[in-house]
């Protein structure tokens, strides 16, 4: 009877038309099966190449995702997110850092010694960041905290002069370039700017880390003598942000561009409570995230296998979102931190650029992050790094490595601060240019240095003369309240 019936069906309906509704059929069976949970939607990330400040933009890769920032709350809190795209791996960049310091020879037996004597019994838990606020960037924090922490007539006599050499030296756009031919300055500066490997240098990381300098002595677009500076740099950031479906970007050919400007505008709406700006941090930083290589790093380019130079930034930006209340994805920092812990050899106490290994900017930097990942200062692995830090010394020539140092140094309020920081700032004090154009910038004649020339060696050397009062130490819960 079956195959009557069907022969029926034979001969009332055509065979394209039983073949449709068939089609149709099991169409609908597995568009029940798999509706998804959770909204979703098409992604296009842009690859942004910049040649002396010429942008090309192109699309790179489209892809379906899902967008974390869509979570409620409550599910956000069940489970760690996890990063939704995929890239593939499509330039090499070599870092200023890899393979430039490291030694691999065994650890220097005093260190090991430093190591295997920390007590024991030292706390290992991850207590709440609760200091690390930016109070302090005012003239009356600069007055107190500059005296409580080592600050000098002097040295803040040399932040306001860089702090001049650099609004003098902001292009009409608002920007700041590392390239200083063009105008303001037409080549008057000996810039020594040198980039035979051609490393990406973004005008939004120039741009950001000048924005840095101003904002860490206090002056906003809103209050202070650079405040239409300040407003004029923020003003081209935000022009250059590229809108894509998970955020803005600000590459310009590198993640050093971005996170930079990332930080940069997070800590002017932090200082200000700019809710425009608010906004800005809330959308660059979605873009932050989705960048992140799955093992908790970042790279040159989106979803690439990252260094340690290049996470710093990002993580320093996820701070300054943090501080303003910004939501995150519940494992972001732990799985950084995992990152992190996999490049020392040495349980924490030195750290590599790439791979686990004894190098002395990688230390600095690692030292860093691992307070703003949460490990406490008085961890024995720390506090045996420190004083690594600080038998090295600064380094003449590595503004860099004096930077970090310095930072992983006054968080944890470290007992070799008095060692390790008057000298650096007496050294800052004497080599700055006190004289015609040049007069508050400084360069040092270093291999890396080169690339980011006198526009980057001085916004990073203003910063480490502000450090007494740029960040609140991380760590002293009684004082620095966030």
């Amino acid at each position: 009877m079956q195959g009557r019936l069907l022969d029926r069906y034979e001969v009332r309906l055509p065979a394209w038309l039983i073949s449709l509704i068939l089609h149709l059929i099991v169409l609908l069976t597995l568009a029940m099966l798999t509706v998804p949970a959770r909204p979703s939607f098409h992604q296009v990330l842009w690859l942004r190449t910049d040649h002396h400040d010429q942008v090309t933009i192109q699309p790179i890769v489209r892809l379906e995702m899902t967008d974390p920032f869509l979570l409620d709350n409550a599910e956000a809190r069940e489970a760690p997110i996890e990063s939704p795209l995929t890239f593939p791996n499509r330039i090499t960049v070599r870092s200023p850092l890899e393979s430039a310091e490291s030694d691999s020879s065994a650890l220097d037996r005093s260190v090991q010694q430093m190591l295997h004597n920390a007590e024991a019994a030292a706390s290992s838990s991850q207590p709440m960041i609760s200091g690390g606020g930016l109070q302090g960037r005012s003239a009356e924090g600069r007055q107190h905290w500059g005296a409580v922490y080592g600050a000098t007539p002097a040295s803040e006599a040399a932040v306001e002069l860089a702090l001049q050499w650099l609004a003098d030296h902001q292009r009409r756009d608002g920007s700041w370039s590392f390239s200083l031919n063009g105008p303001p300055c037409n080549g008057r500066c000996q810039d020594h700017r040198h980039n035979p490997e051609q490393l990406p240098a973004p005008p939004t990381a120039a741009t950001g880390l000048a924005l840095l300098a101003f904002l860490g002595a206090g002056y906003t677009h809103e209050s202070g003598r650079y405040a239409e500076h300040v407003d004029r740099g923020l003003y081209y950031l935000r022009g250059q942000m590229r809108e894509v479906e998970i955020g803005a970007d600000l590459q310009m050919g590198s993640m050093y561009g971005h996170g930079i400007a990332t930080l940069a505008v997070a800590e002017a709406a932090a200082m200000t409570g700019d809710q425009e700006l608010r906004g800005m941090t809330e959308e660059l930083t979605r873009f932050v995230l989705a960048a992140r290589h799955e093992d908790g790093s970042w790279g040159y380019t989106p979803g690439t296998p990252g260094d340690i130079t290049l996470t710093a930034w990002q993580i320093m930006a996820l701070r300054g979102a943090h501080r303003l209340k910004i939501q995150l994805p519940s494992d972001v920092f732990e799985r950084t931190k995992q990152y992190v812990d996999g490049l020392s050899p040495d349980q924490g106490l030195h750290f590599g650029y790439r791979k686990p290994e004894v190098s002395k900017t990688p230390t600095a930097i690692g030292l860093t992050l691992q307070l703003y990942l949460g490990r406490p200062p008085h961890n024995p692995a720390h506090q045996a790094g420190l004083r690594q830090l600080s038998q090295w010394g600064a380094l003449p020539n590595n503004v860099y490595h004096n930077y970090y140092a310095t930072l992983a140094l006054h968080h944890s309020r470290s007992d070799q601060w008095q060692q390790w920081h008057p000298p650096l700032r007496d050294y800052l004090i004497r080599t700055q240019e006190k004289r015609g154009h040049q007069a508050g910038s400084w360069h040092f004649r270093d291999h890396y240095g080169d690339v980011g020339g006198r526009l980057y060696t001085t916004a990073m050397a203003a910063m480490i003369l502000e450090v007494y009062y740029r960040y609140l130490p991380l760590y002293d819960q009684a004082e620095f309240p966030l």
